[in-house]
């Protein structure tokens, strides 16, 4: 089982893939519309038919969350059509969704690297159908995030170590502000179990 487990994890992910990319057009329920607002912001960012658009829009040039689907999909639309455009963000989702996931299990135990299998029941979540990208890319960006420090765990006083990890946890919240919540959250109890020591003076 275990000697054909890459070539099974391989099959799995095609078949996830081949959901989105065998039908012309896998409809969720914000997805047109995030199609519709990135095309908005690079015609307005890149001066096409900008008189049109400001008398509707500005853009908001705060750095906040729910960033990075619309500079996914605008950047997409540079070189392809609409529907391709947003076929490939929900690609890139399923990709770093399922390798943040293994990279995650390996990071806690490289033995169990069978669990990442269970990838498939939860990369079509309710927020992906919904076409609520940013929340779902971010979720990969979790797990990178998560997986990343159990790894350097023992090691954060290295700088560079410490940039990567910071770089990872910025993009996570760039993407949403809820799973980077979720990722210093159990970062943080991670930290505190294998650190006790540090706040009670006596071994039980």
């Amino acid at each position: 089982m275990l000697r054909f487990e890459k070539y099974l994890f391989v099959g799995l992910v095609l078949l996830a893939l081949s959901i989105v990319i065998i039908p012309k057009f896998y409809i969720t329920g914000d997805g047109p519309s995030h199609t519709y607002n990135a095309a908005v912001l690079f015609d307005f960012a890149l001066n096409h038919q900008r008189e049109f658009y400001k008398e509707f829009f500005t853009i908001n040039r705060n750095i906040d969350p729910n960033w990075m689907g619309h500079l996914l999909v605008g950047f997409f639309l540079q070189v392809m059509p609409y529907w391709l455009a947003d076929k490939c963000v929900q690609i890139l989702y399923i990709i770093s969704f399922v390798l943040g996931f293994r990279y995650l299990i390996r990071s806690i135990h490289s033995e169990n690297t069978f669990l990442s299998f269970l990838f498939f029941p939860f990369v079509f979540t309710l927020a992906f159908q919904e076409g609520f990208y940013n929340y779902s890319i971010s979720l990969g960006l979790m797990c990178w995030s998560i997986g990343y420090f159990i790894r350097i765990r023992n090691h954060l006083d290295h700088p560079v170590k410490q940039l990567i990890l910071s770089m990872l946890l910025l993009a996570t919240s760039f993407t949403h502000g809820m799973p980077v919540l979720y990722a210093i959250f159990i970062i943080s109890l991670i930290w505190i179990s294998e650190n006790l020591h540090l706040f009670i003076p006596f071994d039980l």
